[in-house]
């Protein structure tokens, strides 16, 4: 669900996602169509993926990255639940609980 009138920067998209994967052998365009659902990757969830971009960037440059939208519906418990350290997992947790409201 992207917002309707935001444009992802896809080539800074993959950059990011790719540098959230630097352990595993995926390509940053198995990344991005693993992160806008187009591909599944067994070792690889999406929601893997999106843990692992909150744990590596700010919420502030996500924001501005993807959009409204698509940085709230990151915000879910299945993948703040794989977050740390603990405070940072509490803080997504406020977040979500804010942002719902």
């Amino acid at each position: 669900m992207m917002d309707k009138k935001f444009e992802i920067n896809e080539a800074e998209l993959k950059k990011k996602l790719k540098l959230t994967v630097w352990d595993l052998d995926v390509s940053a365009d198995e990344c991005l169509d693993i992160f806008l659902e187009k591909k599944e990757q067994k070792g690889l969830p999406r929601t893997q993926l999106i843990a692992k971009l909150l744990n590596t960037f700010s919420w502030y440059s996500l924001l501005k990255l993807l959009g409204a939208e698509q940085a709230k519906s990151m915000l879910q418990d299945e993948i703040i639940c794989q977050l740390f350290p603990p405070q940072l997992k509490r803080n997504y947790q406020d977040a979500k609980r804010i942002l719902s409201a």
